[in-house]
């Protein structure tokens, strides 16, 4: 069930800056990508790079979080494991914080840490909501899911077995 996060929940990037969720946002909403350490989920970085570039310039603060560890996020993301802010999260904290049980998943939350919406699995009906509701609340340009090139629709893997369901 989503919920809103503790906003002293730990949240530490890839070279190992650690700061609470709420230091992270202050000002801005949060337009988090969620994936596993998987090889599998290296499927889904095209459509996740192309979700936070498309929002980086907008109100929000863009992240990957990754359940896992740093090696796993570097296998997965490639060089958006530097070209964008990354989290990992080895124990799958933030998923349970924000009461998400699939990966990949949008996560959208306000600048006071305030869940507002996510999507889980792949699905672009659910992620195309998701995206309209960052579009609104930083009154940017709107964002298109499936895209040419978008993986097929996927229930996605489990964040706590880490299999997919």
């Amino acid at each position: 069930m989503p919920k809103n996060p503790d906003p002293t929940m730990e949240l530490t990037t890839i070279t190992g800056h650690t700061r609470k969720l709420d230091d992270w946002l202050t000002i801005f909403h949060l337009c988090a990508v969620v994936l596993p350490e998987r090889p599998e989920a290296a499927e889904f970085d095209r459509l996740a790079h192309r979700t936070l570039h498309h929002f980086a310039q907008s109100d929000c603060r863009v992240a990957y979080i990754v359940i896992g560890s740093e090696r796993g996020a570097r296998r997965v993301l490639g060089s958006d494991a530097d070209d964008f802010l990354c989290f990992i999260d080895p124990a799958g904290t933030f998923a349970e914080e924000v009461g998400i049980t699939t990966v990949p998943a949008l996560v959208h939350l306000r600048a006071d840490t305030a869940f507002v919406d996510a999507a889980q699995g792949w699905d672009p009906v659910a992620w195309q909501r998701v995206a309209d509701g960052l579009t609104k609340a930083s009154h940017w340009t709107k964002l298109v899911y499936p895209m040419p090139g978008d993986p097929a629709p996927s229930p996605g893997w489990g964040v706590a077995v880490g299999r997919h369901v």
